[in-house]
């Protein structure tokens, strides 16, 4: 129905950074909220491993 990833920079001095990518919901399943809890959940996950979450085009 959906997918977001996650990646987080390996380089020592960037690596309290990740960095999210590619949110697509399936255009059958959107304005049912996904997007919203895809994005909650990459934030979830994010927090847990960095200090800075960036989202769009690197």
């Amino acid at each position: 129905m959906g997918m977001a990833g996650l990646a987080v920079y390996e380089r020592a001095k960037s690596s309290h950074k990740g960095f999210m990518w590619g949110v697509y919901v399936q255009a059958g399943q959107r304005g049912r909220g996904l997007g919203k809890r895809l994005v909650r959940q990459v934030i979830g996950q994010a927090s847990r491993r960095v200090i800075v979450l960036e989202a769009g085009r690197p």
